[in-house]
């Protein structure tokens, strides 16, 4: 597998709060380390260990490591080449939509894949494309203008690996294909609209299910856990307070009873006294 395509599937867990695209980092060398948004130069080793929104990583790569070998051999002169080869995407009814399999399945891709690719996507491998690095390591050419729409990472994570034509991908599972993404698509709920008996999106949404189960019972459980504290803290405090009272209302009495022993005892004394 060729350089640029195990850069791209390092980025299989970058985190989706990310403010720089994966594949722009791929593309400008760099892979990711597997913590936060720390990014690392695999030929001059420059570790980046955060990204601003407005960043872009072959800018940054230039400025900090211009005499990375990487930097001399593609960021010189190649900045851009691969927006040259950018095909116009275009939808007509402004919406995602599903590609008939019997007359698609055998249309050809212009682009050429890097021999050392392991996955012919001309002739895909199924079975290796069902691990998520290998589907996200498609997409090493992903049209700049789709990525702006829809991020690889996310496509990759939905069971989607790309055909290498125009923004059009295919499930590793179902064989579905989807194409003409526009602003606003998540690529799992289109796969899941598209193609409902997909056993992939099946799968994934009962441990999605499962989580908000799972959740929302943590949650009920908390919630029942404070309410029996708070329950507890006033049974306490209504108790001590009527313990308390009590006990100094008793008090109270045996202060007037003893008073009044003693007003007794004076009037028997004033009275011998007489």
């Amino acid at each position: 597998m060729s350089s640029q395509l195990l850069r791209v599937a390092s980025f299989a867990t970058w985190p989706s709060s990310a403010a720089v695209s994966c594949l722009e980092l791929a593309r400008s060398g760099f892979k990711y380390s597997g913590h936060g948004e720390s990014t690392v130069c695999t030929e001059c080793h420059l570790m980046i260990d955060s990204w601003q929104r407005g960043d872009r990583p072959d800018q940054v790569h230039h400025q900090r490591s211009p005499n990375c070998p990487f930097v001399q051999e593609h960021l010189h002169s190649a900045v851009g080449d691969i927006t040259d080869r950018v095909q116009s995407l275009t939808t007509t009814d402004g919406e995602t939509r599903r590609v008939n399999h019997i007359s698609n399945v055998n249309v050809t891709t212009g682009n050429h894949l890097p021999s050392s690719c392991t996955v012919d996507r001309s002739n895909p491998d199924f079975e290796r494309l069902k691990d998520e690095a290998v589907r996200l390591s498609t997409f090493y050419d992903w049209p700049e203008r789709a990525a702006s729409i829809v991020e690889p990472r996310d496509l990759a994570r939905a069971g989607m690996f790309y055909t290498g034509q125009t923004d059009r991908v295919q499930c590793a599972f179902c064989h579905g294909y989807l194409r003409n993404w526009v602003q606003g698509d998540k690529p799992a709920e289109e796969h899941r609209k598209h193609f409902p008996d997909c056993l992939f999106m099946r799968q994934l949404k009962d441990v999605t299910d499962n989580t908000t189960v799972n959740m929302t019972a943590s949650s009920a459980v908390s919630v029942s856990v404070t309410c029996f504290c708070v329950y507890s803290i006033y049974l306490f405090s209504t108790v001590y307070e009527h313990v308390y009272s009590r006990k100094a209302d008793n008090k109270n009495r045996y202060d007037r009873y003893i008073q009044g022993e003693e007003k007794i005892m004076i009037k028997h004394s004033e009275k011998k006294k007489q």
